[in-house]
């Protein structure tokens, strides 16, 4: 049996789809939906998951504009007001880094996974969907991502 897909992305979390599909009807036809074009009232239970990074323009670096509750608790600290690139992710700071500048470079969704300890030395599976926004349609200025974490341990 074939693995379903959301607009060719293997989406597994049901509230990652949610999210992914209401992006699809944001953008309509453009390649990305501009960032007022979402409302969070549409998916409050996400809020807590949700990271809001702006990208600046010249230097392309992402600085988290706001983050989750249920991601600061699990990884121990409120990253708003940092850049991606001074947070520390462990063993997974090059592919956090790389998963993100794909999206803002090419202004298209990235979907990723990984297992990871936290802070806490508790296991975690997390699935990761970065959703690109544009002022313009065109040259990405946000990104939205959203974090579902199931615990391991």
């Amino acid at each position: 049996m074939a693995e379903e897909t959301v607009d060719g992305l293997p989406i597994q979390n049901g509230q990652l789809k949610q999210l992914y599909r209401y992006c699809l009807e944001m953008r309509g036809a453009r390649q990305m939906p501009p960032r007022s074009a979402f409302d969070p009232t549409t998916v409050p239970r996400l809020l807590p998951n949700l990271i809001l990074l702006d990208i600046h323009p010249d230097t392309g670096r992402l600085l988290v504009r706001l983050l989750g509750t249920r991601v600061a608790t699990i990884y121990g600290a409120d990253y708003t007001g940092r850049h991606l690139d001074e947070i520390d992710f462990g063993s997974g700071t090059d592919r956090v880094l790389e998963d993100y500048g794909t999206c803002a470079r090419e202004g298209r969704p990235v979907l990723g996974q990984r297992d990871f300890h936290n802070v806490r030395n508790v296991a975690y599976r997390m699935e990761r969907l970065i959703l690109p926004f544009s002022n313009d349609g065109q040259v990405p200025d946000k990104l939205l991502s959203c974090l579902h974490f199931i615990e391991l341990s």
